[in-house]
């Protein structure tokens, strides 16, 4: 697996996880804190939709990121 293909699948994961549809799902199925929970989703899905408009990936020299070079072993 190259670790653009890494990236890709830890990306659409975080999507899924933090989409609308999901958040409700945890909420209906959570018993306490509905409202702490119902916060902290909304927190979790407002700060990766800012990181993903960041696009970080263009900006790290990859050859030189410990991650990177352990993914290309």
């Amino acid at each position: 697996m190259s670790p653009e293909e890494l990236l890709n699948g830890y990306n659409e994961f975080r999507r899924k996880f933090y989409s609308w549809k999901s958040i409700i799902k945890r909420i209906c199925k959570s018993r306490v804190n509905i409202f702490y929970n119902l916060a902290m989703n909304y927190g979790y899905r407002q700060a990766y939709r800012n990181f993903a408009k960041l696009d970080i990936g263009d900006r790290i020299d990859e050859s030189n990121t410990s991650l990177y070079r352990y993914l290309e072993q």
